[in-house]
């Protein structure tokens, strides 16, 4: 499958390992005048084509959310379209279009559901069922790579407790038996592992898993892995991400083939980038990215007009604070 064209700007960067990327300024973020119902951080979204993006579950500060709100992109509301089967926050998802569906792996120290999703946009309506649960995982930020290939899901979240090995899962919707549709896949890390970002690129047809934590969750990873679907093996790339990141949130640009991540540091605010089809890793300085730059907060890539809407988030503080803005970066 080829990729279109390129876009008309151009990236400065390197690809190789041992060369760090060129760091580049970047435009201000745009805020809006509309909020959120209430302060939120650690929420999912998840663009779902027209002018519809959804927030999915979160933290208040003080409580765990089971919420669904709906963003209306053109008139800027917020509307509450119902609720998630269990307390969500942490998590990440992956839309499926051709079935109006969302994936949400739950997420969160104590959540390890994964959620469907369904959206009848005729009637206006949602409903979601628990898929699948992985065992009492520490997945906090881990989402779900959809493999529009062959159909499958795959989630990457390392329980602490258990050998290495044991954190890689296949989510198949084709097997019958609910609780056998996610299925561990033995002896395929070679650690412990969370907050692992991800996301599948059907050009290269390869599943990619950028950053996260390893050894009980104190050291940060700057490594890119790919998996081959095909051959079910799983490779460590030369290239790495120009700094260690464990926010596990990314966004994915399948039209130029571009992973978008935040660095959630509020001393160097920086959104990295990762092209596999060229293995290309490099940076954008966000040198207007906020005082006390928002972070942990839920994020929609919606691909016209290529902006990046980020909701909630929280200060420097990153336990406290939670914030109702809702911002966005045109690419």
């Amino acid at each position: 499958m080829k990729r279109p064209g390129s876009p008309a700007w151009i990236i400065s960067s390197h690809a190789h390992i041992g060369i760090i990327p060129t760091v580049l300024s970047y435009p201000d973020v745009v805020v809006l005048n509309a909020t959120l119902p209430l302060p939120l951080t650690y929420t999912t979204a998840e663009y779902v084509g027209g002018n519809q993006i959804y927030i999915l579950g979160g933290d208040s500060s003080t409580t765990k959310l089971d919420t669904i709100y709906r963003f209306n992109i053109t008139d800027e509301t917020v509307t509450l379209v119902g609720h998630l089967p269990g307390l969500s926050y942490t998590g990440g998802s992956a839309f499926i279009p051709t079935e109006g569906v969302i994936l949400l792996m739950g997420g969160g120290f104590w959540v390890p559901n994964l959620i469907l999703i369904s959206l009848n946009h005729t009637e206006d309506t949602i409903s979601s069922t628990i898929e699948g649960n992985i065992g009492n995982n520490d997945l906090m930020f881990t989402r779900v790579a959809w493999d529009s290939t062959r159909r499958q899901g795959y989630i990457v979240g390392k329980p602490y407790y258990e050998n290495p090995g044991q954190g890689f899962y296949r989510y198949d919707p084709a097997v019958d038996n609910v609780q056998e549709r996610v299925q561990l896949i033995m002896d395929v890390w070679p650690w412990d592992v969370a907050n692992v970002a991800s996301f599948y690129d059907s050009v290269t047809d390869k599943v990619y898993f950028l950053g996260g934590y390893k050894w009980q969750g104190t050291v940060r990873q700057d490594t890119i892995y790919e998996w081959d679907p095909t051959n079910e093996t799983l490779t460590l790339l030369e290239e790495r991400l120009p700094i260690e990141e464990a926010d596990g949130k990314l966004i994915w640009d399948q039209e130029t083939g571009t992973a978008w991540m935040f660095h959630h540091s509020t001393i160097t605010p920086m959104l990295m980038f990762f092209k596999p089809e060229t293995r290309e890793v490099g940076s954008f300085h966000l040198e207007h990215f906020m005082d006390h730059s928002a972070t942990r907060f839920g994020i929609a890539w919606v691909p016209e007009p290529k902006r990046m809407y980020m909701f909630g988030g929280n200060y420097e503080e990153w336990f406290e604070y939670a914030t109702n803005r809702i911002q966005y970066i045109q690419l």
